[in-house]
């Protein structure tokens, strides 16, 4: 019973060595925090052709991460294609 006192409470510790000195160097911190979130609209946006279009393909999945500049969807029909064609046609006259 007296050992398992002594054991419990510490009176047998091990003898520590002496202190030893050691050089400090320099180090820079700086604290870093990484989260994963999900960025979500405040509001619909409505996307719209200065032409009548329809959407001819979606290059995006819901949940995909995109950059700036990305397309996310593509446009066709008749009248988006022929103001393609007579753009090409003036690009090419000039």
């Amino acid at each position: 019973m007296l050992l398992r006192a002594l054991l419990l409470f510490g009176a047998v510790a091990p003898v520590m060595a002496h202190p030893v000195t050691l050089p400090a160097r320099a180090v820079s911190y700086q604290p870093e925090t990484h989260a994963w979130a999900q960025v979500e609209s405040i509001a619909p946006l409505v996307l719209r052709s200065t032409v009548p279009a329809r959407v001819s393909s979606v290059h995006v999945t819901p949940g995909q991460v995109v950059a700036a500049g990305e397309p996310l969807v593509s446009f066709g029909g008749p009248q988006l294609d022929g103001e393609l064609a007579a753009a090409r046609a003036r690009l090419r006259a000039a």
